[in-house]
């Protein structure tokens, strides 16, 4: 595949290299690459849990309660991070 990049991005991938951040300008790119699939994949994440909130029925009011146990669940999950 051959690619053809504007000056000023090819001037800065060089830089990369050059400052040995990276060993080669295919390896700057791969990871460039990489990068966007994971972006993607990101976005399309985002797309289903949109969908499944529209889909999960009308709208309600979070209480108390309802910040209580999100607070909750979140000290749980950074309690189990910590501890792995």
């Amino acid at each position: 595949m051959t690619v053809t990049l504007r000056p000023e991005l090819a001037s800065f991938l060089n830089e990369l290299v050059q400052s040995g951040q990276y060993p080669s300008a295919e390896e700057a790119l791969n990871e460039a690459v990489q990068l966007l699939q994971k972006r993607e994949g990101a976005g399309d994440a985002l797309e289903a849990l949109l969908r499944e909130a529209e889909e999960s029925g009308p709208a309600r009011e979070v209480t108390p309660e309802d910040w209580a146990a999100i607070e909750r669940e979140g000290l749980e999950r950074l309690r189990s991070r910590k501890s792995a």
